[in-house]
């Protein structure tokens, strides 16, 4: 099993199977999980967007925070010069 973009698609014809009498009742339920497993891995990867996004937004404000603390630094240094 690959997933890609078109994982949904690739996962969906690479787990299908048919018996040999013909019987497709179980693409019904592999249909269903496929479906089901696909709306958790889009949950999943929209909560890893949240969570990517939040963390972006900490590391600019750490960021900022450190510029602060540098430009303060150097002006007590400055004034220790003088």
């Amino acid at each position: 099993m690959h997933l890609h973009c078109d994982g949904f698609i690739e996962l969906k014809l690479s787990s299908m199977h048919i018996n040999d009498d013909g019987d497709d009742e179980g693409l019904d339920e592999q249909d269903r999980t496929i479906e089901k497993l696909t709306r958790q891995l889009d949950r999943a990867r929209r909560k890893c967007e949240v969570y990517r996004s939040n963390l972006l937004s900490i590391l600019k404000d750490i960021e900022e925070q450190k510029l602060q603390l540098s430009v303060k630094v150097q002006n007590i240094k400055l004034g220790m010069k003088e």
